[in-house]
């Protein structure tokens, strides 16, 4: 690099690739590192999530695991890869579970501190923060139902700090726990309008500060939208607020303090055109930052990374970058933004942790799976073993930059999250095996969705199991009797099956030359045939059977909780049931009940000499057949003479008939007519005791008496009659006492008061 000013520095690594040797390590391990293969023993997957490493005890790796269920997992190794202990976590109550830890970090009294998330059915509903002593074993742990997602941790010589995203509000949680758990305090810190927060980095400073690094972005009509901003807060050890600084379009992700008080970081821009790394002060002054763009344009442009880690002498920074082709840089510089030098090579995974390694050399994790990962540890000057990567193309672009921070309006308030929560932990066996290459395979193993489905469902692909995608190599997909046939690309998603059946998919994935195919079957399976068949109707006492169907070992749900092939229903009402095979299938009925309600001809009438009347169904019998004792048929009848008129309804089974009586009436006078008995719930019309005029009642008075006088009914309206009826309470059977006085209006002749009395039989 003699020559090149140091704002400015160009890398360009070519090789031509024919045939990869791959040759064993035979290496010091002092002075190269190692690289170790970490797997469960009884299969499942491990996916790390953190990595902090103390050089006076090994390191710490914190993540997920799925062997027994889903839970947290820490493992600590020595300084050269060896396996000390491994445990997982998990809540006592076996309805939640701790599916994934965010962040690890030591503790002033010789303990870990772990962040991870709670869930329950697969709904993540808290956050933990949990301790342990250096040997995993569980000290305390709080859970806060207003927090998920995103959390970090961090330590000074007597406390922790815990930060996590608000769960249903716009905030993020910053709290302060001493190491024997007691609560210190907490509170929400809120920034500008932002409306989605992103714990990314924490860390404490020398001088006793916290700084606090967030990403945030804008949520309108409920679409999170970009581009991603950074907040940084600096915070006194007792909660205050002493610093806020806003960096619009920068993805601020890392933070690693130093022992002077500044603190190292990476950030890159949101469009990813750049990345790079840095060094702040205590009170967030940016000292020196380092861009890193392409020089020239490569097929994939974009490059991407945001592990850091500093050696633990704290000569060096350590970033690794990469490109979306796979390519990857390690950059070493020193505390004053020097280049010091490049490591080059080109592996499947992304790198995804970096931590502290002895003297002059770093850690990371790499090469994540769903069933296994790579720890790697360079040597102690640095560099990687040489024999086991190959370089590739680079080109990476150096500038000097500087980023100025924006003011923005905060706020702080009181929160009240923690809680206490009770754990378990179990060892879990590990493989750790010693790797030389980290070269991905062309393997064409791929991960699917569904492997039974039902016609007219999708089914989602993958390739490879891992956490990430590798995104070099082609995929090219085959799907026979679905929506698309042919996919390319590393993910395909939506894939439509409409017709029951057994599919093959093949999957042929090209890296390097080389070639593999992998094949799995679909089946697709149609909904259950069921049909409880159309609406009917019951006649009263009449029983329906619905039956579903036989489908051996499918399971029947009956909109009443019954459940069985069959129902018998005697009540009017929708039934539904749902069958479920391979599929699930609904059907459902309305079944309606007949009553003699539908046929009443309403109260006994008068016709005039020479007078026709007509007599006329409820609508409701109109549709079924109906006959009058005239002979007559139809919904309605026209009579001339007084007499018994019945009419007939036959609706299937059922037979219903009601009469109704019309009386001869004096139409040179108004007469008024009052039955002498009457019977509350009758069907032929004599429910309720009401008189009965030859001509128009203009106004009227009706009282009822008990045979000792007292008052039992009074209406102002004669129409409305008595139902026999006393505040709502049925009275006795037996002979009540009426008067009635009524304003007639009679043909031919002036208005006239009537008064009329008498004595009505109650018959029950």
């Amino acid at each position: 690099m003699t020559g090149i000013p140091s704002h400015i520095a160009y890398f360009s690594r070519f090789a031509a690739l024919t045939v990869l040797i791959l040759l064993p390590c035979f290496h010091d391990t002092y002075c190269q590192g190692f690289q170790k293969k970490f797997s469960l023993v009884d299969s499942g997957f491990i996916i790390p999530h953190d990595i902090y490493s103390d050089v006076s005890q090994g390191y710490f790796l914190t993540g997920s695991v799925q062997s027994g269920g889903p839970r947290t997992f820490v493992l600590h190794s020595d300084l050269d890869g060896n396996l000390l202990w491994s445990k997982t976590y998990t809540a006592v109550d076996p309805n939640f579970y701790f599916p994934r830890a965010n962040s690890i970090r030591t503790t002033g009294d010789g303990g870990l501190i772990i962040a991870a998330s709670k869930e329950q059915n697969t709904n993540e509903t808290a956050g933990i923060l949990l301790k342990t002593a250096l040997d995993g074993t569980p000290q305390w742990a709080k859970y806060a139902s207003c927090l998920w997602r995103n959390s970090k941790v961090c330590s000074d010589a007597g406390n922790v700090y815990y930060a996590a995203n608000g769960k249903g509000v716009r905030k993020v949680f910053l709290g302060k726990v001493s190491n024997a758990g007691q609560v210190i305090w907490e509170q929400w810190l809120e920034a500008g309008d932002m409306d989605y927060y992103t714990v990314e980095s924490m860390a404490t400073c020398a001088n006793g500060n916290i700084v606090l690094a967030l990403s945030v972005s804008k949520i309108i009509g409920g679409t999170l939208i970009g581009p991603v901003h950074t907040i940084l807060f600096r915070m006194a050890a007792s909660g205050e607020v002493l610093q806020v600084a806003y960096f619009p379009v920068v993805h601020l992700a890392a933070l690693v303090p130093l022992s002077n008080g500044n603190i190292a970081f990476r950030c890159s821009a949101s469009d990813i055109t750049w990345t790079g790394l840095g060094v702040m002060d205590a009170q967030l002054n940016w000292l020196w930052f380092k861009s890193a763009g392409l020089g020239v344009t490569p097929f994939l442009p974009n490059i991407m990374g945001q592990e850091l880690a500093v050696s633990a002498d704290e000569t060096r920074l350590f970033a690794m970058f990469y490109t979306s082709g796979g390519e990857k840089n390690v950059l070493a510089f020193d505390l004053q933004g020097h280049f010091l030098q490049e490591e080059v090579y080109f592996a499947g995974p992304f790198a995804q942790l970096a931590a502290t390694s002895p003297a002059t050399g770093y850690a990371r994790v790499a090469g994540i799976r769903a069933d296994h990962f790579f720890m790697t540890r360079s040597g102690t000057d640095g560099q990687i073993f040489d024999a086991c990567f190959f370089p590739a193309l680079c080109h990476l672009q150096l500038d000097d930059t500087l980023l100025m921070p924006q003011p923005i309006n905060w706020q702080s308030t009181p929160a009240m999250c923690l809680q206490t929560e009770t754990l378990v932990s179990t060892n879990i066996a590990l493989d750790v095996t010693d790797e030389c290459i980290e070269i991905a395979s062309a393997n064409a193993g791929f991960q699917l969705s569904d492997t039974v489905i039902c016609a007219g469902n999708t089914v989602n692909f993958k390739r490879n199991a891992g956490l990430d995608d590798p995104v070099f190599g082609t995929s090219e997909w085959l799907f026979e009797g679905a929506v698309p046939l042919r996919a390319s690309g590393a993910a395909v998603e939506n894939v439509r099956y409409a017709q029951s059946g057994t599919y093959p998919v093949r999957h042929i994935f090209n890296l390097a030359g080389c070639r593999d195919t992998a094949i799995q079957m679909i089946t697709v399976a149609t909904p259950p045939p069921i049909t409880l068949g159309s609406d009917t109707t019951l006649c009263p006492g009449d029983t329906l059977l619905l039956q579903a169907g036989q489908i051996p070992g499918a399971e029947f749900i009956w909109s009443t909780g019954d459940m069985g092939p069959q129902l018998s229903v005697f009540n009017p009402g929708t039934y539904a049931v749902t069958v479920t095979d391979i599929c699930t299938a609904t059907d459902a009925i309305e079944v309606s009940l007949l009553s003699a309600a539908i046929i009443e001809l309403g109260p006994d009438t008068l016709i005039c000499p020479d007078a026709v009347i007509r007599l006329s169904s409820p609508p409701a019998a109109a549709d079924y057949e109906l006959r009058w004792s005239t002979g007559e048929t139809g919904s309605q009848i026209n009579v001339q003479s007084p007499g018994l008129y019945i009419l007939r309804m036959s609706a299937g089974n059922c037979t219903f008939s009601d009469s109704i009586v019309v009386h001869a009436a004096d139409c040179s006078e108004c007469l008024v007519y009052a039955p002498n008995a009457f019977a509350p719930g009758s069907i032929r019309g004599g429910e309720i005791f009401r008189l009965y005029a030859g001509c128009p009642v203009l106004a009227g008075m009706l009282r009822i008496y008990d045979r000792w006088g007292n008052l039992l009914f009074e209406s102002l309206d004669p129409a409305q009659g008595w139902d026999g009826r006393l505040n709502g309470r049925e009275l006795p059977p037996g002979v009540y006492l009426f008067d009635a006085e009524l304003q007639l209006a009679p043909v031919q002749r002036p208005l006239e008061w009537k008064r009329i009395t008498g004595a009505v039989a109650l018959v029950r």
